[in-house]
């Protein structure tokens, strides 16, 4: 060696073998546990003790690799931070973009731990375009992504019909970023499309109008699914944002999030045509027929011919509770009277002529 000392990240198995006391099963297991971040990481790795560290220590070092930017990583590298597993690496990638590492503490499954282990090993950084794209020139025409026919997709640098048909199915976009979530687009093709697209549509500001937009449209905003995207759709119009909250899996931050980037234009009832009606008409005065109820002096009587049901109905029933005591004591009186005579009868203290033979 010439005084230098190895990467481990770097390294190949080759390199390992030759510059380091490593034999075969133990570079094969360092290679299988890349990056390291530090030299504690060594000693994690199974049959590395003090003496093999010590002397991989003389001839080699760990150089931290670059932060992984979340925005534009893919899963497998997001799988490699510790704490990051399959499952979680799809919903960061499915939460993107973010514009700062607090958002990404959002993600269901997100510990501190991972988020100490994030803001450690990882950033958000805003990806910018490769440098070997060719800037187009002030002439050229851009493609409106979201109005462009199969012909047009087709013109641009690396993109098939089959790319091109799955672009147009994912419309509408509310902004070239969008892009990156189609399958097929990655890191390279990106920054190609994106120097030869733009958006002229009325969406092209990148606000949607809630009571219009398209529930694809709605799943393109960080933290909406295809679920939570049809719940919205199928209880429209809102009238005003806080409906919205009435809607199971919309909280006050995912409210605040759809504020900043939609739109909700008051929904206004349609006009209903009122029939007007003159103060002399509202109440015929014709001749009536005259109500069964008049030729009975014993129920109350109709004072008013506009008395509503309900109310007679009130005036019914407070009558035949008042009537009610009067009518059960009469038949009480008359119960114990006939008991009366039967049992003086009987007892022979009344006699009364031809009544029993």
């Amino acid at each position: 060696m010439d005084g230098r000392r190895i990467d481990l990240n770097s390294a190949d198995l080759t390199t390992l073998l030759r510059e380091t006391a490593l034999d075969i099963h133990k570079a094969e297991v360092l290679l299988n546990s890349r990056p390291f971040w530090d030299d504690t990481e060594l000693r994690m790795l199974p049959g590395f003790g003090r003496k093999t560290l010590r002397e991989l220590a003389a001839v080699a070092r760990v150089v931290p690799p670059s932060p992984a930017n979340l925005n534009t990583c893919t899963p497998a590298a997001l799988q490699a931070l510790p704490g990051v597993g399959a499952v979680l690496a799809r919903r960061i990638v499915a939460g993107r973009p973010y514009f700062s590492l607090d958002e990404v503490s959002g993600v269901q499954g997100i510990s501190r731990a991972v988020m100490r282990t994030l803001r450690q090993r990882a950033g958000v950084a805003e990806p910018r375009p490769a440098e070997s794209v060719a800037p187009t020139s002030a002439d050229a025409d851009l493609i409106d992504l979201n109005s462009c026919d199969e012909a047009a997709l087709c013109s641009l640098p690396r993109v098939g019909p089959a790319l091109a048909r799955a672009i147009m199915a994912a419309r509408p976009f509310v902004d070239v970023e969008a892009l990156r979530e189609v399958k097929g687009i990655g890191p390279a093709v990106f920054p190609l499309l994106r120097a030869r697209l733009t958006l002229r549509s009325p969406e092209a500001d990148g606000r949607l109008d809630l009571n219009t937009c398209s529930p694809q449209a709605l799943q393109r905003l960080r933290g909406i699914g295809p679920a939570l995207a049809d719940c919205v759709t199928s209880r429209r119009p809102y009238a005003h944002w806080g409906e919205l909250l009435e809607l199971k899996g919309i909280g006050p931050a995912l409210l605040e999030r759809l504020r900043s980037v939609c739109d909700l234009p008051a929904a206004w009832p349609e006009a209903v045509e009122a029939e007007f009606v003159e103060d002399e008409t509202w109440f015929t005065e014709g001749v009536f027929e005259p109500s069964p109820f008049e030729a009975a002096p014993g129920l109350p009587q109709l004072r008013d011919p506009v008395m509503s049901l309900v109310a007679y109905e009130a005036a019914v029933g407070q009558e035949m509770r008042r009537r009610m005591p009067l009518f059960l004591s009469g038949w009480l009186v008359a119960v114990a009277l006939i008991t009366g005579i039967l049992y003086l009868y009987f007892s022979g203290f009344v006699r009364i002529q031809g009544l029993l033979p």
